[in-house]
Parts: structure tokens; sequence; C-alpha cells
């Protein structure tokens, strides 16, 4: 069942290098044209006008930012690979590139952090602008790519590894806050470990969860003002998830505070069954945000 409240999306892979185009590779001519002192392409007799746009400022501090990026994943990638005999390994260090004023700070895991039969590596870039995670599998002696994200610093909290769908395996979650918005907000962004102990899922996306992983259970408040907000219930299938219910404020009783649980979303187009409750489930008094829903 689809929730607004969770969007799954695709895996990003790594990290994009602007290419600029400066002239077609698809264009075949038997001789070069001649250029012209006046800026014109000059073909027999005839003159054309040079139309070419050359790179914008923008456009080449993205390259250049994209080439430092790269260079200094690659450096990091370098230096991992001095430590693969070892079961694990962490080191963190700064770098300021000598074309750019942003410092970077570097954070290299190594070791059985998913699981105990496979290592992982975990690069995280953080800038003041970005924070970029890169998680790699070691197959053969070598690092192969399993995920990358990017995050705008200004909105990243943090990253943690946990297992929170209750199957053993350990899971990648990236905390984040939006910058900007009316109403309480706490971001979760879960890749799932596969049960082949090396890859992920897609992301899911929860607003406001707690995790109950024994349970198999997510438990959350929706994004909205206390008194219109709802609460929601969803459950791990394997890999995928269900939508339970979700619990709103009558608004409609001004004499008394009750509630109604329904199976759909209260903007859906669909028609909504609605049942009426005095009191809100006590499994839901335990979740963090519980507070921002019942004030009001």
């Amino acid at each position: 069942m689809e929730y607004p409240i969770i969007r799954q999306k695709a895996l990003l892979g790594l990290p994009l290098i602007l290419l600029f185009a400066l002239s077609s590779s698809c264009q075949v001519t038997e001789k070069e044209p001649l250029r012209s002192s006046q800026g014109k392409l000059s073909i027999g007799s005839a003159s054309i006008q040079d139309t070419t746009q050359k790179p914008s400022h923008f456009d080449q501090q993205n390259y250049a930012d994209s080439i430092r990026l790269r260079e200094l994943l690659d450096s990091a990638l370098t230096l991992a690979g001095g430590y693969i005999h070892l079961n694990e390994f962490i080191k963190k260090y700064e770098v300021t590139p000598d074309d750019s004023s942003q410092n970077f700070e570097i954070t290299i895991r190594f070791g059985s952090l998913f699981s105990k039969n496979k290592k992982h590596l975990l690069i995280r870039r953080r800038s003041t602008s970005s924070t970029y995670m890169d998680l790699y599998i070691l197959k053969a002696d070598k690092f192969e790519s399993v995920l990358s994200r990017e995050q705008e610093s200004m909105s990243y909290l943090r990253d943690t590894i946990r297992d929170v769908n209750g199957d053993g395996l350990k899971d990648f979650l990236v905390h984040w806050y939006p910058s900007s918005g009316c109403c309480r907000r706490n971001v979760y962004n879960v890749y799932l470990l596969r049960p082949d102990n090396r890859t992920f899922t897609k992301d899911y996306e929860f607003i406001n969860p707690t995790f109950f992983p024994k349970e198999g259970i997510i438990r959350g408040v929706g994004y909205g003002h206390p008194g219109e907000v709802e609460l929601y219930k969803c459950k791990w299938r394997g890999l995928k998830v269900d939508t339970i219910e979700f619990i709103y404020p009558d608004r409609t009783d001004t004499i008394s505070r009750r509630y109604f649980k329904t199976k759909k979303y209260r903007h859906s187009s669909d028609e909504i069954t609605k049942t009426i409750i005095a009191d809100v489930p006590i499994e839901y008094h335990r979740i963090e945000d519980y507070e921002w829903f019942n004030d009001y």
C-alpha cells in the first residue's frame, strides 16, 4: 500500500563528473575548417559565424568541484586499500585542496560493518555545502561500489548502521532535517542490506519514525501541525514495507478528545472508512515524537 510519508528511491551511482562538449563527436567532415581571425569558420569562399558557446564560469566551477571530489575519494580508497589485511580500520582527517576555499572532513571506516562474513568500506566526505557517503564491498582484494549518496550538509545530521527491520542484518540509515518547513520533520532514508550481505535495496524514506526491529514495525508521526497531523504504523515484509493504519484527531468532537483510525491516508482520493476510538493505543505512546501529535 502506498503511503505519502514513505518513498522509495533509486540508489545513486558514483558521483557525477560533468563533461564539457567542446565539439560534436558525431559530425564527420573530410577536411577540418580553417578558423579566421574574426572568429568565423571559413569553408571555401563561404564564411559562417562560429556560434560555439564557451562553458560558463558556473559550469567550469562545477567541473572543477567534481574533479576535486573524485580525487578526494580516490585518495581515500587508496589509503583504505593499504589496510584490507586488518579486521577493522577507522581513520579521520581533514583536507583543504589548494584550489578550494572549502575544508573537507574525511572519515574512513572498514571492517565487518554490516555482517560477520563480509567486509564493507564507508567513506564520508563532508564540506560546508554537502556530505557524501560512499559504501563499498571488499571483493577479491578490491573495493566494489554498492551505494552512494549526497546530502546537503545544512540538513545532514548523521548516518548510522543498525538493524531496523529485525532480520538480523545491519542496515544503513541517513538522518537529516530539512532547512525549511512549518513542522517537525526528522527524515530517515533507510537502505536495507540484502540477504547476499553485500548489496542494498533502494532507500525508503520515513518522516518522524521510531523503529521497533523486534516487532518488525515502524511507528511515527506524519508531517503537519498538532491537532491535524496523523500517527502511522507500518510493517516490514521482507525487504518491502506495508502501511497498516493511521490515527487522526477527531476535530468534529468539540466536547471530548477523540480519535479515528483508518487504513488510508486522509488525503487519499479513495473513500475512507473511519473507526472512532476514545484513546490512542498504548503502543504509540513510545514513539519519539508523540508529544508533537498530542500537543493541541
